[in-house]
């Protein structure tokens, strides 16, 4: 009698968070599984047990996470948007048409400004204002060295690499659905393309993404040593084998450029950014956030693809057999 072993589980989902501190990396977790477990629950999908990762980085540039016990509002350390379920009763998807239309002549016009060889303003220093006064983990990210350990590191980004890299890796005899949100898109981005070209991804899923940006562009083409006035495209990462969705709230401030369609060209396995508005509905004491992680989880176009990854199932050895008949068969017919 043959005993066939129950088969183990071989997807992980893996999330890296983006810009700003972060609470402590326990109760994100559970918050980042509370809003997908809402969005499977509001759009009438059953959510099985799966494994999920999430790569924490907000501690190499912060000292303290944020504390929701602080009541504060003034304090470094209060937490002003935790986790808080959709005040929404249903779905709510929406065709924002005539913002779609002004996004995409906007990305023009900033491409043209930015990434133009005749370009009159000082790019370098624009960035460097911008992120320095606005986007502090980003400047820190491309400008600035770390102390891990006490101990001084030559780049931030190298360091906040290793953390997504040391998960990939452990987990890369396994399929992949890596998901990043925001500035975690850019690391996902280079760490994919830089460091672990080796290791296979299912597929990638961006939220609220820069790497539209023409100043994030800038940055990528210079680490590939490409000249960004005659490359009009970056390369889709090679080991992303399935799909790479780009989901974007077009009120999302961030992701303003949010068509990455036509500034990353397909890989060899013919995957490239696929370009989705969604409608990102996190609000909390009056204050809406289009930006929000926890929004942008309870998606429909989140769920579905998260559904689709964690139900769709490898063919199976007889299976594999069956096709392989089939296919002996209909090429002797048509010969």
């Amino acid at each position: 009698m043959f005993l066939f072993k129950k088969r183990k589980n071989n997807k992980v989902v893996i999330f890296i968070h983006g810009l700003d501190n972060k609470p402590p990396k326990k109760l994100l977790k559970k918050w980042y599984l509370k809003a997908i477990e809402e969005g499977f629950s509001k759009h009438g999908y059953n959510l099985p047990h799966f494994d999920f990762e999430v790569v924490y980085w907000a501690d190499l540039l912060y000292t303290r996470p944020l504390d929701p016990l602080i009541d504060d509002k003034q304090h470094g350390l209060y937490l002003d948007e935790p986790y808080h379920p959709s005040t929404l009763s249903g779905p709510n998807r929406e065709s924002p048409t005539f913002k779609r239309k002004l996004l995409d002549r906007l990305e023009k016009f900033t491409d043209g400004l930015f990434l133009s060889k005749n370009s009159l303003i000082n790019v370098e220093y624009i960035f460097d204002w911008v992120t320095s006064r606005t986007f502090r983990d980003l400047h820190v990210y491309y400008r600035k060295g770390i102390s891990v350990n006490k101990k001084p590191e030559e780049s931030a980004k190298k360091i906040i690499r290793e953390r997504l890299k040391n998960v990939l890796t452990i987990h890369q005899k396994r399929e992949i659905l890596l998901v990043a949100h925001s500035m975690g898109s850019i690391v996902a981005y280079d760490v994919l393309t830089f460091m672990v070209p080796e290791i296979n991804i299912h597929s990638l899923v961006t939220l609220g993404s820069p790497l539209g940006l023409p100043m994030i562009k800038r940055e990528i083409f210079k680490e590939f040593e490409l000249d960004y006035t005659i490359q009009t495209q970056l390369p889709t990462p090679e080991n992303i084998q399935k799909a790479w969705h780009n989901l974007a709230d077009p009120d999302d401030n961030v992701a303003l450029n949010y068509n990455l369609l036509d500034d990353y060209s397909a890989n060899s396995a013919r995957v490239a950014p696929k370009d989705i508005l969604v409608k990102n509905d996190y609000e909390y004491e009056g204050r809406k956030n289009p930006h929000k992680s926890f929004g942008y989880l309870r998606t429909y176009e989140t769920v579905v693809i998260l559904h689709d990854f964690l139900h769709e199932r490898k063919p199976g050895f007889f299976e594999n057999i069956a096709k392989f008949r089939r296919s002996l068969f209909y090429g002797s017919s048509k010969a």
